[in-house]
């Protein structure tokens, strides 16, 4: 190859330039002809599909005639046509095809193109910087075409709403220069997310997310710990506080400005929309209200992480979100064109409305009240536990008169009055109405002050003797197991 190990430098008396046709010159099939020019301008295939190929004709930066007749040479040889034309630093214009937006290219080529007639004097374009569009005959101001405006009067034809083009990406190529000035950006559109391959992963897999959730849950958890405690003497105040937790803790985290709950930042991911931007609160309130689908598909919802090509849970994809690896995102963003914010189509804005109503109503209806009643009981678990330690102080002297009594008898007494103890109510504390001894059993009766779950229901210590030792468990008719095997111990 005429070029082959040739360097290209930028050299500030350049004056030539090198403009890719978008044709072939020989026999071979177009891919392999591409991808050989994406070998020699060093790109990824995917960067030189989307910076190059879809933009064709395009001029690459002037170089030296020397340099810009090597690369000529070069890509005529791996079968695409190139054309080398002297380049007096004129204006770059912006073709509008058939194609879509080609460009940019020179204005040296455009006048080539017309005279060989590969390009229409009447195609539409855009000269670079100006962003108002004209017919090429007008732009180059060729015989039979209408008087150019003035820069004053196009200045003043401009829509201001109309964002300025951003600066010229960073060159990749050592050996080619294919950096060019961004078209306008009312007319680009917005790069998505790409898919994982083998040199980028920005998606966050099944188990990345899964160790954040947990660390999520550790925080909720200690959160709610310490409100229990400010908060215990009033059930209601506490059932309401853990609902908006629930409610409102990955939304207002994701929707804010690190994009991320504690667990997410922790392992270094973000959620974003399809084009890694911030999402708003609805949209991750909606989000959130979608993990409620997952959990009812038996956790495949989640699972679905591991699987979609962007490793999207199913509430991922109701709410048209993404959970991505921080750092592989924002490298990824380096090279992406900053979008027009004003654009009001340049988004996808992921969950419609109607989805969020719908969830939100269903949350309203159905979801609510039973997180509401699981939270209720949790409370109630909570308050519980103090009322069991008064009633386990209480029992005690009880429990130890009737262990003598086995002790020496192996008889169970029959009553407070045969171990010599006072009446059932002399036991009464603030929660416990009375401890009364029956055939060996002591029953602890809860009275009026104490929480609904135990008021008016009984608690019993059970003795059994083995080894001339005396043991006790818990039991109870009426009191739900769950409540007080963690506080009333054998």
């Amino acid at each position: 190859m005429a070029a082959g190990n040739q360097k290209v430098t930028m050299e500030i008396n350049a004056a030539w330039s090198v403009t890719l046709t978008g044709k072939t010159v020989n026999g071979k099939e177009a891919a392999a002809i591409w991808e050989q020019v994406a070998q020699l301008m060093r790109l990824e295939p995917a960067a030189f599909q989307e910076r190059i190929r879809n933009r064709l004709p395009f001029t690459l930066k002037p170089v030296s005639q020397t340099e810009a007749c090597g690369q000529r040479d070069a890509l005529i040889a791996a079968g695409a046509e190139a054309v080398a034309l002297a380049d007096r630093g004129d204006r770059q214009l912006w073709l509008r095809t058939e194609q879509g937006l080609c460009g940019p290219v020179s204005e040296a080529y455009a006048r080539h193109a017309v005279e060989h007639g590969t390009l229409d004097r009447q195609l539409n374009v855009c000269i670079k910087g100006e962003n108002i569009w004209q017919t090429l005959e007008a732009a180059l101001g060729l015989s039979g075409a209408p008087k150019l405006p003035t820069k004053h009067e196009v200045a003043n034809s401009l829509d201001t709403s109309a964002a300025a083009p951003p600066p010229p990406q960073r060159a990749t190529s050592k050996r080619f220069d294919t950096s060019a000035p961004t078209e306008p950006l009312q007319r680009r559109p917005p790069s998505e997310l790409p898919i994982d391959g083998y040199e980028i992963k920005i998606h966050a897999g099944f188990w990345l997310r899964f160790v954040a959730r947990i660390i999520d849950g550790l925080a909720i958890r200690a959160g709610l710990y310490v409100l229990e405690h400010i908060f215990s003497g009033s059930i209601a105040i506490l059932g309401l506080l853990e609902l908006a937790v629930l409610l409102l803790y990955f939304p207002l985290w994701e929707s804010s400005a690190t994009q991320a709950t504690p667990g997410k930042m922790a392992i270094g991911l973000q959620v974003t929309d399809a084009y890694g931007n911030r999402i708003g609160f609805w949209q991750a309130f909606g989000r959130n209200f979608g993990v409620i689908v997952s959990y009812f598909t038996l956790l495949i919802g989640f699972i679905m992480a591991g699987m979609t090509a962007r490793k999207q849970a199913l509430h991922d994809l109701i709410a048209g979100t993404f959970v991505v690896r921080k750092q592989e995102l924002q490298a990824w963003q380096q090279g992406q064109v900053q979008l027009d914010r004003d654009d009001p189509e340049a988004y996808r804005k992921g969950m419609p409305v109607w989805g969020i109503a719908v969830l939100v109503t269903v949350g309203a209806f159905v979801v609510t009240p039973v997180v509401a009643a699981v939270s209720y009981g949790g409370y109630q678990r909570y308050v519980a536990r103090d009322q069991l330690s008064e009633a386990i102080e209480l029992a005690d002297s009880a429990k130890q008169a009737v262990a003598a009594q086995l002790k020496w008898t192996r008889m169970p007494p029959t009553n407070n009055a045969v171990v010599g103890i006072g009446a059932p109510e002399t036991f009464a504390g603030k929660y416990v109405s009375s401890v009364a001894i029956k055939d060996g059993v002591v029953e602890v009766t809860f009275g009026n002050q104490a929480a609904p779950i135990l008021r008016d229901k009984h608690l019993l210590f059970i003795p059994s003797r083995a080894n001339g030792d005396v043991t006790w468990s818990c039991g109870s008719s009426d009191i739900a197991k769950f409540i007080y095997t963690t506080t009333c111990l054998p």
